[in-house]
């Protein structure tokens, strides 16, 4: 009983001073940034590339299955891996969406506010 124990808490600690371990740190510094569009005739903002978030959310996601894997020795912790768990699905999620909308407002762009016709239709 005492080794089992000492074991899960000795896991813990190595996992929170290790490199596998999900930071709220980490996650209050992310900002998304934006840039002007080049490709685009008129005035828009578009996320600046977002390879660093997206690098710390996979890092995360892995660190989270291998946590998760640990079997028994997980329970010690497991309320706060399924909490990230949730959090960290939430944000591929919403970058996600917004990468698909990104997508297709550089696609339309130009025809809603490129074209005078279009303009004088929805009255901007």
């Amino acid at each position: 009983f005492f080794f089992k124990q000492k074991t899960a808490y000795e896991m813990l600690r190595s996992l929170v001073g290790s490199e596998m371990c999900i930071r709220d740190s980490d996650w209050t510094k992310q900002q998304f940034e934006f840039e002007d569009s080049q490709e685009t005739k008129v005035e828009s903002k578009l996320f600046k590339p977002l390879d660093p978030m997206i690098e710390l959310l996979d890092a995360n996601s892995l660190d989270l299955m291998s946590m998760m894997s640990q079997g028994k020795y997980v329970e010690f912790f497991k309320e706060t891996v399924e909490d990230w768990r949730d959090k960290l699905r939430r944000v591929d999620a919403v970058i996600g969406v917004w990468l698909k909308v990104q997508k297709n407002w550089k696609r339309l762009v130009n025809i809603f506010l490129g074209s005078d016709d279009i303009l004088s239709l929805i009255h901007i």
